[in-house]
């Protein structure tokens, strides 16, 4: 881009061991942390265990120069014990962007100043891109639009395989009334289709790949529902990018919650699923 430079830091060394994501570190960070002069340093909030080091970098600065703003995009459920072992270091944080209530409520339990928490968008959605350009099929259509991965290790990691469980229940009941699109590509793909083929699902499964935004959206405007697959306490238009992609093409939304019942939103398109009650996600898709 014109007027900037990007630099990329290959990953030297991981730690704590056993942490999916948010352990990826390299020093040479720090040090052109130090020495460039900044407006803002935007910090991934995921990224919890890089926390310290920049820490250490803004104190070398003797706290300016720069502010730092955290930005909550989501966790792995160790990473509830990063939260107290780094609470220390939050002073050097300017501002914390969250985009769940969840993350808002554990900030100020960990006694982080009200002025301090912003509420805010993990990630936005052109609305003159994404928008209803169609009817709904006939034949309901479900999606999910997403990277397609391996089995997650951790409930608040990304799981389309999850989707294909709900599929294999639903076919149970409704047969090949119904089809799933699953949009996107990943290193789980054809193990993702493997699974698909293993619980019988060729005539409700559909791997469509890689599509252009131009294409996504014609298949969110089709489809009655569309999948969120990460265990969180809540679902929001705050949260998620292909969430709010399809709340713009005026699809449902269903996100998956481990812990409580349904919650179904009157007068929204938002819903928890307990991972589950299968039976109330056919429920409601029925009602669809």
């Amino acid at each position: 881009m014109d007027g900037y430079v990007l630099k990329v830091f290959p990953v030297k060394f991981r730690f704590p061991p056993l942490v999916p994501i948010g352990h990826s570190h390299n020093l040479e960070l720090v040090k052109e942390l130090v020495k460039s002069d900044f407006e803002i340093v935007h910090f991934h909030n995921y990224y919890f265990w890089s926390l310290a080091p920049i820490f250490f970098a803004k104190k070398r600065r003797h706290n300016g120069g720069w502010r730092l703003v955290a930005q909550y995009h989501g966790e792995p459920e160790l990473q509830t014990f990063g939260k107290f072992v780094h609470r220390p270091f939050f002073g050097v944080v300017d501002k914390f962007l969250a985009s769940v209530d969840e993350e808002i409520y554990w900030l100020k339990k960990l006694h982080v100043s009200h002025g301090k928490i912003l509420k805010f968008p993990n990630v936005g959605v052109d609305t003159t891109l994404f928008r209803k350009v169609g009817e709904k099929e006939k034949v309901p259509h479900l999606i999910y639009a997403g990277r397609m991965t391996f089995r997650p290790r951790t409930l608040k990691e990304q799981n389309p395989w999850l989707i294909l469980e709900v599929v294999h229940s639903l076919k149970r009941k409704y047969g090949n009334t119904f089809k799933v699109l699953m949009v996107g590509d990943g290193p789980g793909l054809e193990a993702l289709k493997s699974f698909s083929r293993s619980l019988g699902l060729e005539e409700n499964v559909e791997f469509l790949g890689f599509v252009s935004h131009s294409l996504l959206l014609k298949l969110f405007s089709k489809c009655v529902l569309a999948f969120s697959p990460t265990s969180m306490s809540e679902v929001d238009p705050f949260w998620g990018g292909a969430l709010k992609e399809a709340l713009a093409c005026e699809t449902a939304v269903a996100g998956f919650n481990p812990i409580s019942a349904v919650i179904w939103r009157r007068g929204s398109v938002l819903a928890c699923f307990c991972q589950r009650v299968w039976k109330r996600l056919q429920s409601f898709c029925v009602w669809l």
